[in-house]
């Protein structure tokens, strides 16, 4: 495979209390394009990662998790055809509630993590795998897509290993031999990413016909490896029956709500999806750009999510 080098200069490096701070200028007009690339897959996978803050009612996001007995903190499971045993680790909570205070036991995952430190997810409470995560400092992640020499030189390749198709074929053996309800599923997205050495690959499960938050995301580097999958409203939709004329109301009176509160055209809808609710009930969720509400100037867009029940 043609590689391409460039050089980096070290153009400061200070060093406090044993700390070195180094800034790397890359003799390459790609820099900036790179570093905004680089910043754009930081900002998803942050999002997507367990938040470190305590949420607004004070519940930690990590913690461990009691209800476990002690044939449970050690997991034999079966992955992609092979049989795997890892040991419970803690748990996260991504949701703004405590786990006794929610409907159902979505938004809570057990992790368990192996010898070779892939971490597995499960469903709170339960056997029922929903994520894997081989992270960097795992033996088994045998490639990356950039890699920095010890003479400061920077290895890039021209273009992946693989390609898109190969990677979405990969994505569904993959998941249609761990996942038993995976042909239900639709994909909604693919792209690659060179910083990060993966192609992201986004499927959803519809209900009723409507694309729901039931979301399953998988990463397969450059040469064909799965190091991440995630499918954590696995199930949480399966007996859910919804008329389309309901959905279609909630539609109407969500559209009636943002028109009263920011004005006809003064706001985009960027998503729309099926999701519940804190308290169990099924709602149609708009995330929606907008102003924000302070006379700024100029004025600061954000993005904020708004539900309406499906009666």
């Amino acid at each position: 495979m043609k590689k391409k080098t460039f050089f980096i200069s070290i153009a400061i490096i200070l060093i406090t209390l044993g700390t070195i701070t180094a800034t790397m200028v890359l003799s390459s007009d790609e820099n900036q394009a790179r570093e905004k690339e680089r910043e754009s897959l930081r900002q998803m996978k942050e999002a997507m990662s367990v938040p470190d803050e305590e949420f607004e009612t004070n519940t930690p996001a990590k913690f461990n998790n009691d209800n476990l007995s002690k044939k449970d903190i050690v997991k034999t499971f079966q992955l992609n055809g092979k049989q795997y045993t890892a040991t419970y680790d803690h748990s996260y909570n991504l949701e703004s509630l405590p786990p006794d205070k929610l409907t159902d036991i979505y938004g809570i995952q057990d992790i368990y993590i192996d010898d070779n430190m892939t971490e597995y997810e499960f469903l709170y409470s339960t056997d029922i795998l929903c994520g894997m995560y081989l992270n960097n400092n795992n033996p088994l992640r045998k490639s990356y897509y950039e890699e920095i020499n010890e003479d400061f030189t920077i290895e890039i390749y021209d273009k992946p290993i693989i390609t898109e198709e190969e990677a979405i074929n990969i994505a569904n053996k993959f998941l249609g031999k761990n996942i038993d309800i995976f042909s239900e599923y639709k994909m909604i997205d693919s792209f690659f990413s060179g910083m990060q050495d993966d192609y992201d690959i986004t499927y959803y499960r519809p209900v009723s016909g409507y694309k729901s938050d039931d979301i399953i995301n998988i990463w397969v580097t450059s040469t064909g490896e799965v190091y991440f999958f995630a499918a954590r409203n696995l199930y949480r939709y399966s007996d859910v029956k919804l008329s389309g004329e309901a959905i279609q109301t909630a539609e109407e009176k969500l559209n009636i709500r943002l028109d009263e509160q920011f004005g006809q055209g003064e706001y985009a809808v960027m998503d729309s999806y099926i999701s519940k609710d804190n308290e169990g009930f099924m709602v149609m969720a708009y995330e929606v750009e907008h102003k924000a509400p302070n006379n700024s100037n100029p004025p600061i867009t954000m993005a904020s999510i708004f539900e309406q029940r499906i009666d």
